[in-house]
């Protein structure tokens, strides 16, 4: 795993980073870090750190209203196949 081994140069924060924005939830993210990276944190020092870094999770989705319109408008855009 080439992705592993340019891991183990960087520090934790960078590593809980890349791990944030690649969308690994807070579980799999301490997860990787135990078994890749031999970091043992428990999910709220994960999310602390996350705090201290500016990151966090929005658990907000939108209305299923909302994403239909969105990916109809899409859908009728420019290059599509009317019929």
């Amino acid at each position: 795993m080439i992705t592993v081994c340019f891991l183990g140069m960087m520090d934790e924060d960078h590593i809980i980073q890349k791990y944030f924005w690649d969308g690994f939830s807070y579980m799999c993210i301490t997860k990787l870090l135990h078994e890749y990276h031999g970091v043992n944190i428990s999910t709220r020092t994960l999310r602390r750190r996350l705090q201290d870094l500016g990151l966090a999770r929005r658990n907000q989705c939108p209305p299923m209203l909302t994403v239909w319109n969105a990916i109809h408008m899409e859908l009728q855009g420019p290059g599509c196949l009317a019929v």
